[in-house]
Parts: structure tokens; sequence; C-alpha cells
């Protein structure tokens, strides 16, 4: 909420100028946890859809390190941008990495299940 309501005060915070870009990451970020709401209320969690999630979340890790690997906005991102980056995909990967274990064990969901 804070990207959406107060994108101003996070980018002096981060150092990152885009205030477009922080917009666009909070709109996104909103769907996306709809998405994860609508996941969780349902009586039988599907494989697929957190296999989506797992994707969604491997993906913001990458675009997060790509994100610091860019030497132009390294430059211009405080500290606090920086670690908070950093702790958000820790957070974020470890999610994927649990996301990714249960769509593992759960990968026979939905197949014929009959014995032979």
């Amino acid at each position: 909420m804070l990207l959406l309501l107060f994108p101003g005060y996070v980018a002096e915070w981060t150092g990152l100028d885009s205030r477009t870009g922080l917009v666009s990451t909070g709109v996104f970020l909103l769907v996306f946890v709809a998405f994860l709401v609508w996941t969780a209320s349902r009586s039988i969690v599907s494989p697929a859809a957190v296999l989506v999630i797992t994707v969604l979340d491997f993906l913001w890790v990458v675009g997060s390190a790509l994100l610091l690997a860019d030497i132009g906005t390294t430059v211009t991102m405080t500290v606090f941008g920086i670690w908070a980056v950093i702790l958000v995909a820790a957070v974020v990967g470890v999610f994927g990495i649990f996301e990714a274990i249960y769509c593992w064990r759960n990968r026979a969901f939905g197949r014929d299940q009959t014995i032979r």
C-alpha cells in the first residue's frame, strides 16, 4: 500500500526515482495478494495455483537480483533501499522454496490415482 499511496516517500527512502515503476509494482502486488487470498480461501488448494505463485515468487527474486546488479540503479539507491530489496527478496525466495516443495510433493494431485 505504501507503493500505491506514497510513492514519493518510498522513492526518497529507497533512492528508486521511478515513481511510475513503484506505483506499477504496487498495483502488481495488490493483484498478486488478491490471487493469494483467493487461492488460500479454497477448500482444496490447487498445486497448479501454487505453481503459478511459486514462479512469480522466483521471478520476483530474479528481478530483485537484476535491480541490484544494475550499477546505475544501485548508485542512486540508499543503503536502506538496497537492504530492503535484499531482505524482501530473501523472504520471497524462502516462500518460493516452500511453495516449490508443496508442488513437488503434490505433483500427482488430479491425476489418475488408481493402483495398477
